[in-house]
Protein backbone atom coordinates (compact mmCIF):
# COMPACT_ATOMS: atom_id res chain seq x y z
CA UNK A 1 0.00 0.00 0.00
CA UNK A 2 3.04 2.59 0.55
CA UNK A 3 4.02 1.63 -2.75
CA UNK A 4 0.55 2.99 -4.52
CA UNK A 5 0.81 5.96 -2.50
CA UNK A 6 4.09 7.13 -3.83
CA UNK A 7 3.23 6.36 -6.95
CA UNK A 8 -0.10 8.40 -7.09
CA UNK A 9 1.96 11.03 -5.32
CA UNK A 10 4.15 11.01 -8.21
CA UNK A 11 2.13 10.76 -10.55
CA UNK A 12 0.64 13.69 -9.09
CA UNK A 13 3.39 15.95 -9.14
CA UNK A 14 4.34 15.09 -12.67
CA UNK A 15 0.68 16.01 -13.79
CA UNK A 16 1.14 19.32 -11.74
CA UNK A 17 4.63 20.14 -13.44
CA UNK A 18 3.42 19.59 -16.85
CA UNK A 19 0.38 21.89 -15.95
CA UNK A 20 2.61 24.40 -14.78
CA UNK A 21 4.78 24.29 -17.79
CA UNK A 22 1.94 24.00 -20.09
CA UNK A 23 0.59 27.26 -18.06
CA UNK A 24 3.19 29.41 -18.13
CA UNK A 25 4.59 28.45 -21.26
CA UNK A 26 1.58 29.93 -23.01
CA UNK A 27 3.27 33.34 -21.96
CA UNK A 28 5.51 32.73 -24.39
CA UNK A 29 2.53 32.73 -27.28
CA UNK A 30 1.14 35.88 -26.47
CA UNK A 31 3.19 38.34 -29.13
CA UNK A 32 1.48 35.98 -32.01
CA UNK A 33 -2.09 36.08 -30.57
CA UNK A 34 -4.20 39.38 -30.98
CA UNK A 35 -4.94 41.11 -27.74
CA UNK A 36 -8.33 42.50 -28.52
CA UNK A 37 -11.80 40.90 -28.30
CA UNK A 38 -13.63 42.65 -31.07
CA UNK A 39 -11.26 43.86 -33.86
CA UNK A 40 -10.75 47.47 -34.79
CA UNK A 41 -14.26 48.27 -37.87
CA UNK A 42 -13.69 50.41 -40.21
CA UNK A 43 -17.07 52.08 -40.10
CA UNK A 44 -15.40 54.87 -42.53
CA UNK A 45 -17.22 57.64 -40.94
CA UNK A 46 -14.84 60.69 -39.52
CA UNK A 47 -16.70 63.80 -37.24
CA UNK A 48 -15.58 67.75 -37.78
CA UNK A 49 -16.52 70.42 -35.45
CA UNK A 50 -16.00 73.87 -36.46
CA UNK A 51 -16.02 76.21 -33.77
CA UNK A 52 -16.35 79.91 -34.13
CA UNK A 53 -15.13 82.47 -31.51
CA UNK A 54 -18.47 84.04 -29.52
CA UNK A 55 -20.35 86.87 -30.53
CA UNK A 56 -20.01 85.32 -34.42
CA UNK A 57 -23.07 85.49 -36.52
CA UNK A 58 -24.94 82.86 -37.56
CA UNK A 59 -24.55 84.29 -40.71
CA UNK A 60 -20.68 84.21 -40.94
CA UNK A 61 -20.51 80.97 -39.77
CA UNK A 62 -23.01 78.92 -42.05
CA UNK A 63 -20.54 80.84 -44.82
CA UNK A 64 -17.73 78.87 -43.44
CA UNK A 65 -19.44 75.43 -42.66
CA UNK A 66 -20.01 76.08 -46.53
CA UNK A 67 -16.47 76.69 -47.37
CA UNK A 68 -15.54 73.74 -45.48
CA UNK A 69 -18.68 71.32 -47.55
CA UNK A 70 -16.68 72.45 -51.03
CA UNK A 71 -13.55 71.35 -49.69
CA UNK A 72 -14.86 68.21 -48.45
CA UNK A 73 -16.94 67.73 -51.64
CA UNK A 74 -13.09 67.66 -53.56
CA UNK A 75 -12.54 64.13 -52.45
CA UNK A 76 -14.02 61.54 -54.28
CA UNK A 77 -13.91 58.85 -51.59
CA UNK A 78 -16.77 61.34 -49.63
CA UNK A 79 -20.31 59.75 -50.86
CA UNK A 80 -22.11 61.75 -47.95
CA UNK A 81 -21.58 65.05 -46.05
CA UNK A 82 -24.12 66.08 -42.88
CA UNK A 83 -24.07 69.27 -41.39
CA UNK A 84 -25.32 70.71 -39.29
CA UNK A 85 -25.12 74.45 -37.96
CA UNK A 86 -26.46 74.98 -34.39
CA UNK A 87 -26.22 78.08 -31.93
CA UNK A 88 -25.71 77.45 -28.27
CA UNK A 89 -28.47 78.99 -26.21
CA UNK A 90 -27.17 79.60 -22.56
CA UNK A 91 -30.38 79.35 -20.22
CA UNK A 92 -30.01 81.77 -16.75
CA UNK A 93 -31.95 80.57 -13.74
CA UNK A 94 -32.56 82.61 -10.21
CA UNK A 95 -31.06 81.06 -7.49
CA UNK A 96 -34.71 79.65 -6.28
CA UNK A 97 -34.82 77.77 -9.82
CA UNK A 98 -37.68 76.70 -12.04
CA UNK A 99 -40.64 76.78 -9.11
CA UNK A 100 -40.24 79.66 -6.64
CA UNK A 101 -39.28 83.33 -6.66
CA UNK A 102 -35.97 84.69 -5.44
Amino acid sequence: MANETSVRITNRGIVLWIALLIFFGSFGLLPFIGKEFQPQVDESFISLRLNTPVGTSLEFTDVKVREVEQVLKQFPEIELAVLYLMAAVVLLLRPAGLFGRA
